[in-house]
């Protein structure tokens, strides 16, 4: 009598277990692979958005410097305050006086605004008062600019070629020609960046 010999289709035990682990590696390999782009493209964006902050404060700063207009101030309670005035502490930091202001309506108010840069807890902050003179109840605009600043430092030239680490100098007149420096070194110590110099001549 003939047997049947019957062909069997399907895989076996051992190589459904090597399928398996083939899989997997592939599958670890893959997720890897995605994780790494993921995190480069995260990295670049915070790279991008990092640059970004920094082209932003060194464009404030060269527009308010190039349009420093030699107006004095009077603060909110009354004191006269010089067109620039600056120390190398970062409560104090940076203000002046500065013009071009922007009337594209023609609104009846000064092409002049007082800014004022400063560190708040590592964050570089750009301050622009509404007015001039300014009474207790002082309308501000704060803009944040770029964090993780370690420190600011200014260095002034004076009209007779001296540096010096505050503005204004003793005994000068708030609007004569000398209440202006000749030119401003701003130095920026950033946590990532390093130390960043920038020179702007004052002009007249």
């Amino acid at each position: 009598m003939r047997a049947n010999h019957f062909k069997q289709n399907g895989f076996t035990l051992l190589e459904i277990l090597v399928a398996a682990s083939i899989f997997s590696i592939m599958s670890i390999v893959a997720i890897t692979g995605i994780k790494s782009v993921l995190d480069s493209q995260k990295q670049t964006d915070r790279v991008a958005n990092l640059i970004k902050s920094l082209q932003n404060t060194l464009f404030y700063l060269e527009q308010d410097i190039q349009y420093i207009s030699n107006r004095s101030i009077r603060d909110e309670y009354g004191d006269v305050q010089t067109a620039v005035k600056a120390g190398n502490d970062g409560l104090q930091g940076l203000s002046l006086t500065r013009g071009g202001l922007r009337n594209p309506q023609g609104l009846k108010r000064s092409s002049l605004v007082r800014v004022h840069y400063w560190l708040d807890d590592n964050i570089l902050m750009r301050s622009q008062f509404k007015s001039l003179d300014r009474g207790p109840d002082r309308e501000v605009i704060n803009r944040q600019l770029i964090d993780q600043v370690d420190d600011i430092e200014f260095r002034f030239l004076n009209n007779k070629n001296e540096w010096v680490n505050f503005w204004p100098q003793p005994g000068s007149q708030t609007t004569s020609p000398a209440a202006l420096p000749i030119a401003m070194e701003i130095t920026l110590t950033h946590n990532k960046l390093g130390k960043i110099k920038r020179l702007f001549a004052i002009p007249n």
